[in-house]
């Protein structure tokens, strides 16, 4: 029988981690497998509570838990999770997701039917049952003309940059959200862990860039259903929403990506695309219309890479 191992990654969200977790268990019955939640360094009484849970648990036997000394964000401590078991398939589950009954044995029969699928991706839903967009195609330094800019016809122009695949589409996705994904053992083996380097976003894309450069694919279980509450895990949806200053380690992991997918001359390219694409925003006022908003300090904040972010106050509020 193959093994599974499911990881939640819990920082300073200890009760919804623990609705998520025995959701987890109960979707987990049947398979032979362990829960590992590991708490990122929360520093905020989570590892008493996960504790306590875990001891009261019925399935307790089944439950692991993993304490980092350091915040090591979302590569790092998955990654903890992942060295700490040994399965044929791992499921990482965000904090804020709700895993629905048989979810898990559908991702499996999935995996088990493609076996070069390296990853396979749920449907992601929100708790109305409303279909979320939890497919991507890669970015590009186009991806960051088009974002800036908030312009149908450039977005329409350049649609194979367009990062969000719709959800009737036929497109193959480049990459698949990691608030739900299972991942093949021997596919780990082969390409090794996350990027530690990313402390938190683009991290998922790189990953699934690394599989597919590597001979490895992407599967979609859409009878899988995990429902995601969206921003209860990270504030940075929360803050881009209302256009706030984002955290610095946003623009540092963006910064790596760019950096190693596309080297320094791609980097700056996105960057100035992305001045181009407000420059664009902004010829809306020819037409009486206020250009498209961004998060506040964007235009200066694009240039930050993982040193000014280990330098700026900012970087994890």
């Amino acid at each position: 029988m193959k093994t599974l191992a499911t990881i939640i990654l819990n920082y300073k969200t200890a009760d919804m981690t623990c609705r998520s977790a025995d959701l987890a268990l109960a979707a987990m019955r049947g398979i032979d497998g362990i829960l590992v939640i590991v708490d990122n360094f929360s520093d905020d009484g989570s590892i008493e509570a996960l504790t306590e849970w875990r001891d009261k648990h019925s399935e307790k036997d089944r439950i692991l838990l993993e304490f980092s000394p350091t915040n090591t964000g979302f590569s790092g401590g998955n990654n903890i999770g992942l060295r700490a078991v040994d399965a044929h398939y791992y499921v990482l589950l965000n904090s804020d997701t709700l895993a629905r009954e048989g979810a898990f044995a559908q991702m499996l029969s999935v995996a088990e039917e493609n076996p070069r699928a390296g990853l396979i991706g749920p449907t992601l839903t929100g708790e109305d049952g409303a279909v979320q967009i939890s497919r991507f195609r890669h970015f590009t330094p186009l991806s960051e003309l088009i974002n800036a800019s908030g312009l149908d016809v450039v977005r329409r122009a350049f649609m194979k940059s367009d990062i969000p695949i719709s959800t009737d589409s036929a497109v193959l996705p480049g990459w698949v959200s990691f608030a739900c994904v299972m991942l093949r053992k021997e596919m780990i083996d082969e390409i090794g862990l996350m990027d530690d380097g990313y402390f938190l976003y683009f991290e998922d894309s790189d990953y699934c860039r690394t599989a597919q450069e590597n001979g490895w694919s992407i599967a979609l279980a859409p009878d899988a259903h995990i429902v995601h509450l969206r921003g209860g895990s990270s504030p940075v949806k929360s803050r881009a929403a209302a256009n706030k200053r984002l955290p610095a380690y946003y623009y540092a992991s963006r910064a790596r990506y760019y950096r190693k997918h596309y080297g320094f001359a791609g980097y700056v390219a996105a960057n100035l695309l992305w001045y181009a694409g407000r420059v664009l925003a902004h010829s809306k006022r020819l037409f009486f219309k206020q250009p498209s908003k961004v998060c506040d300090r964007t235009a200066s904040d694009i240039w930050i890479t993982q040193y000014h972010a280990q330098q700026d106050p900012h970087a994890t509020t």
